[in-house]
């Protein structure tokens, strides 16, 4: 009778042990399903970001369909990022773009390159004088030029083409203007602003290049992720109060 009553506690014994091994086999599912869910989310998060070279750069918006090169980032075609240029007072109607440049053009920033390939510094027109900086076109019919800080810092530098006013009477001035300013954190990296529609004195190229700067910086999460502190930030929607893109010292140079 002790071995007919074993027979169903054995039973019930391994009843409940299946039962325990079927509840932490559930357990552990849930688990890993909630692990990858987490995964998930953050690969979701993760299309925000975009890494160039050393430095990787958080737009807070889906990227995903972002066209773009692997060496560049277009910066008006993230809408909110959009927003902020047409507000700022110096990158209004300005195509803006964090760039990766190769190896062999590092050394030539910024300074090195303009007696090659810009010798001529006699003679250029007023119209291309800009105050605080060296005006050097490549050859005498100024239909490039370089212009050039006088004074440190030598962040920066700009080229223009030349556009006719009235031939007859020789006048010209600025067509189109490229702002190229360096980016410190790396020294491949390049902030380009390209201008169509220069107008007329003054320029503010430096305080272009300056602003360019700033909101590269404000992007800029690449010590944060390294740190293991980088949270994401949520995307930014139509009708959001647009973020303040300037004093960003989350980067040093």
């Amino acid at each position: 009778m002790t071995r007919g009553r074993s027979g169903p506690t054995r039973k019930s014994n391994i009843m409940n042990n299946l039962c325990k091994r079927a509840f932490s086999a559930a357990l552990i599912f849930s688990v890993v399903a909630w692990g990858h869910a987490a995964i998930a989310d953050d690969l979701t998060e993760a299309t925000s970001l975009i890494t160039l070279n050393t430095r990787t750069f958080d737009m807070r918006a889906d990227i995903t369909d972002l066209r773009r090169d692997d060496n560049f980032i277009p910066l008006l075609d993230v809408d909110w990022i959009n927003q902020v240029l047409t507000a700022d007072p110096y990158l209004n109607r300005i195509v803006v773009h964090i760039e990766l440049w190769p190896d062999a053009l590092r050394n030539s920033w910024p300074t090195l390159e303009p007696q090659h390939f810009y010798p001529v510094v006699d003679g250029i027109p007023e119209a291309f004088q800009v105050d605080g900086m060296l005006a050097r076109a490549g050859q005498e019919s100024f239909r490039s030029i370089l212009l050039v800080p006088i004074e440190d810092p030598y962040d920066f530098q700009v080229r223009c083409s030349k556009k006719s006013v009235d031939v007859a009477i020789d006048t010209y001035v600025f067509g189109a203007c490229f702002v190229r300013a360096s980016y410190p954190p790396d020294p491949r990296i390049v902030l380009l602003a390209r201008i169509y529609q220069p107008g007329v004195k003054p320029f503010h190229f430096r305080e272009i290049a300056h602003r360019m700067r700033e909101i590269a910086l404000c992007l800029d999460v690449t010590d944060a992720v390294a740190a293991g502190s980088y949270e994401p930030a949520p995307y930014i929607q139509p009708g959001d109060i647009l973020p303040d893109m300037t004093d960003c010292h989350r980067v040093t140079s």
